[in-house]
């Protein structure tokens, strides 16, 4: 048996065939644009991260350096005790606050 369907059924599946089509279309272009968001705020995260960390670290590194510095000055005023030499002339120098972090 052979099934033939007037032209009203066909333009009907044509237009709901069309408008699947362009219903997928357009879930795509919502699906990149979220994508493209997610992509973009964790870009913007691990920045922000990083910038955190470098100042953490630079922190630590100036908190280093002071305590090397006061170490020496200490030994070098332990070893002048000891000795009738005159201490060598250090000063401790103060830490430079660092520069602030720009917020992206």
């Amino acid at each position: 048996m052979i099934v033939t369907m007037n032209s009203k059924e066909v333009l009907k599946r044509r237009a709901e065939a069309r408008f699947r089509q362009e219903a997928r279309a357009l879930d795509g272009r919502k699906a990149m644009t979220e994508y493209e968001a997610q992509v973009l705020a964790i870009r913007e995260k691990t920045a922000r991260l990083k910038a955190l960390r470098l100042a953490k670290e630079a922190q630590a590194l100036a908190i280093h350096e002071k305590a090397a510095r006061l170490t020496a000055l200490r030994l070098a005023k332990k070893a002048q005790a000891q000795s009738d030499e005159p201490a060598p002339k250090t000063k401790v120098r103060p830490i430079k606050k660092p520069q602030s972090i720009i917020a992206l």
